[in-house]
């Protein structure tokens, strides 16, 4: 039975000035345009999002996953809150170290 997670994604954004509003379209772009989207570090980008599905890691995902997709290239996930799972078993299922996650 699916059930509703709620949490927090924080992408570093690469160098160079976002448009908040091109931001929020390429969120909105990627299918979830119930999110909340905060940008007020130029730097980051939260978005928080309520999505239905069986288990937190592939939620967050598959969410992660399609985000990156349409966000600027060289966006990195930075953040997961709150911790639903590790943030190791995300940087292991993105394929990238635990540390590039933490780090802006």
């Amino acid at each position: 039975m699916a059930e509703k997670f709620e949490f927090e994604l924080v992408f570093a954004l690469p160098d160079g000035e976002h448009d908040a509003f091109e931001l929020s379209d390429a969120v909105f772009e990627a299918g979830y345009q119930d999110a909340i989207i905060g940008s007020g570090d130029p730097r980051l980008l939260a978005v928080e999002l309520e999505v239905d599905g069986d288990d937190a890691e592939t939620v967050i995902l598959t969410v992660a996953r399609s985000l990156l997709k349409h966000l600027p290239k060289g966006t990195a996930l930075r953040e997961v809150r709150p911790d639903l799972v590790s943030l190791a078993d995300v940087a292991e299922r993105l394929e990238v170290r635990r540390q590039a996650l933490q780090h802006v």
